[in-house]
């Protein structure tokens, strides 16, 4: 039986502090600027603390685990005191409780608005509770866990091709480049897509020789990318619309959630050459 959920009798000290126990709180996974980021350290099965010293919540970085924020009893006034290490957090951060006494409300939560969320709030949080048990026995409880940023693409802006005209004479070798900003997984990489008039789907250019895929260029959490086509007017097509795209789950061409940008090149149908039969009378 489950000392713990079972009929909620101990029988033993160790059972008691092998009870006590502590919860983080986190966003796990947050879409970049459309999510709110939620933290949070609370003591559970409060009714077999004594008291709680103090609360905090700690990232982990290249130099180790550097706290966040501290809540800790003011010994003058008797009452809770946050004290917040890194004030970026606290300028950012709103703050739904930090309490340490009442036992059944004590714990620390707060979270930040998607609009205020930096690439830097991803990773792993320790949350550590000190106190005493029921039995008196002095304690420290800590959990960890992640936090994953999602960073999708944001914008394609619009196919830019040289020579810039109408039409186009057939073997004809015009440029297209595409810019965007598409995040950071690699389905939101720059892909060129094409269809032709006898064609109904897009599909994916099939000479890797014809393009530069461009450099992922890092701002913050979200990427830029910049990528060119080299495209020679085919003779065989009346029309070949290409579409730069970036997002979704593949980078199959086509996706429903990608953003895209699509031109349409056309070759000049060039007039047939006539024929002329002379007739030569003869003696």
């Amino acid at each position: 039986m489950d000392v713990c959920f079972g009929n909620k009798e101990y029988q033993q000290i160790d059972d008691i502090v092998v009870c006590q126990d502590v919860s983080i709180q986190t966003t796990r996974t947050v879409n970049y600027m459309k999510d709110t980021l939620k933290l949070g350290c609370t003591p559970t099965n409060v009714n077999l603390w004594n008291g709680i010293a103090a609360i905090s919540l700690s990232k982990n970085t290249s130099s180790g685990f550097r706290d966040i924020v501290l809540v800790e009893r003011n010994l003058r006034s008797l009452r809770s005191q946050a004290n917040w290490m890194q004030s970026g957090w606290r300028i950012r951060g709103i703050v739904i409780k930090e309490d340490l006494y009442p036992l059944s409300s004590s714990g620390l939560e707060f979270y930040i608005p998607a609009n205020r969320v930096e690439c830097s709030d991803e990773g792993t949080y320790r949350c550590i509770v000190v106190g005493s048990s029921i039995a008196n026995s002095d304690l420290v409880k800590e959990k960890i866990d992640t936090v994953q940023l999602t960073v999708k693409p944001t914008t394609i802006n619009q196919i830019q091709i040289h020579p810039q005209q109408p039409i186009y004479a057939r073997y004809t070798v015009v440029l297209l480049r595409c810019t965007g900003t598409v995040g950071r997984d690699p389905a939101g990489e720059i892909r060129w897509c094409y269809r032709r008039d006898d064609m109904f789907n897009f599909i994916g250019w099939p000479n890797p020789d014809d393009y530069d895929k461009g450099m992922l260029i890092s701002n913050d959490c979200q990427n830029s990318q910049t990528s060119t086509l080299r495209y020679n007017v085919s003779a065989d097509y009346q029309y070949t619309e290409f579409r730069c795209e970036t997002g979704g789950t593949t980078m199959v061409c086509g996706h429903s959630s990608a953003i895209t940008s699509n031109i349409t090149i056309y070759r000049y149908s060039e007039p047939m050459e006539s024929t002329t039969i002379t007739y030569v009378e003869t003696t």
